[in-house]
């Protein structure tokens, strides 16, 4: 119980301790992105509430993490945030066991970012590549998986430089350090170096990173030495260029036969299966009657169908509005295809009547267990 009340506390303290650290990080790279931002348009709401979100999970991991190394190597973990501190320390010494910590880590953090772009585990690491509008705040958008073991090997590295004897201060500093210089590389801003670019990390150069051109695939592993790129050979920055987009490649993005094969396998797993179109973009309804028998053919159960509204002027321009007329005679169509059930209508959403579709899906299961 002791322990537990431990593990709420250090999962408070964190979250609180992350809280401040995002506060200062945004004051500081909010003033750093205003003056120097690569684009007029900053990143979207939207898109800044999720990596928000994934901010806050990100805070959790570490003390969890810390938990379960108590139980594994029982008091010594325990003892690690009380570690060897040297009042003596000169400031020469201070800064090489800094220096040489920090590179160290880096190596661990260029090894499991290398793995993580291998598969199957890229699958985690894609969530990272998802973002389009790459900023400081995009540094804590990772899987929870991922972070899980980002988290453990943090604690087991720091854990081990504690029990040889490495200044605690210097292991605080390394943690604060990484965490301020990983929202800087994701910042928005134009620096490249110069020639430091060869040694260390810049913005330009994880921009790079997270572009999805084919030249920059599998580059640029290193959060804060470049120059182990270099030698490794994946360093990749073109003099005086940036990226043109970022964000995952085409071929992993959402795509018709990517959501077709989706839903197909799904669907061969006994697998209740639901798909939805929104309409208005400048479809014509012989593409559409096209997408609901090609879903239809694989089995879909549940098809919705719904008026595109813009929700603002940054997204894609309305076409025309479906006429509530065509709406009902596309549902008619959809069942004499055979889809067990159909939502269609201006206000249709793939949520609409949520609750009613949960009652369809234990029907279609039950009368599917009967057939079977």
């Amino acid at each position: 119980m002791e322990k537990l009340t431990e593990l709420f506390r250090q999962c408070l303290d964190s979250v609180t301790h992350g809280a401040l650290i995002l506060a200062i990080a945004f004051v500081v790279f909010f003033m750093f992105e205003a003056a120097f931002r690569l684009k007029e348009r900053g990143k979207s709401w939207r898109e800044t509430w999720l990596d928000l979100q994934y901010a806050l999970l990100a805070h959790l991991f570490p003390p969890f993490i810390h938990f379960i190394l108590a139980i594994i190597f029982g008091v010594l973990a325990w003892q690690f945030k009380r570690g060897h501190v040297n009042p003596e320390i000169s400031t020469t010494q201070f800064l090489a066991e800094l220096l040489g910590v920090l590179f160290v880590r880096d190596i661990f953090i260029y090894i499991r970012h290398r793995v993580f772009h291998t598969r199957p585990v890229w699958a985690f690491h894609s969530v990272h590549h998802s973002s389009e509008e790459v900023n400081w705040l995009s540094a804590a958008r990772f899987h929870p998986v991922e972070n899980a073991v980002e988290s453990l090997l943090e604690a087991l590295i720091f854990l081990f430089l504690s029990q040889i004897g490495t200044d605690m201060q210097v292991l605080s500093l390394v943690g604060v350090l990484l965490g301020f210089y990983n929202m800087f590389i994701h910042a928005e801003l134009p620096w490249s170096f110069g020639p430091l670019r060869y040694v260390f990390v810049s913005p330009v150069f994880h921009r790079w990173h997270h572009s999805n051109a084919p030249e920059a695939q599998d580059k640029n592993f290193a959060a804060m030495f470049s120059c182990l790129d270099l030698v490794l050979g994946t360093f990749y920055q073109p003099k005086d260029e940036l990226p043109d987009t970022l964000g995952l490649v085409p071929a992993e993005q959402a795509s018709y036969p990517r959501s077709y094969k989706t839903l197909e396998h799904a669907k061969k797993k006994g697998a209740i299966t639901k798909t939805g179109l929104m309409l208005g973009l400048g479809e014509t309804l012989d593409e559409v009657r096209e997408v609901m028998r090609d879903t239809r053919a694989i089995g879909v159960d549940i098809l919705t169908l719904g008026q595109y509204l813009r929700p603002s002027k940054k997204h894609m321009e309305l076409a025309r509005y479906v006429t509530p007329e065509e709406f009902a005679q596309l549902k008619d169509e959809a069942y004499a295809l055979g889809f067990p059930h159909v939502e269609a209508g201006p206000l249709v959403r793939s949520s609409y009547h949520a609750d009613g579709q949960r009652d369809i899906v234990r029907e279609l299961a039950q009368a599917k267990q009967a057939v079977g």
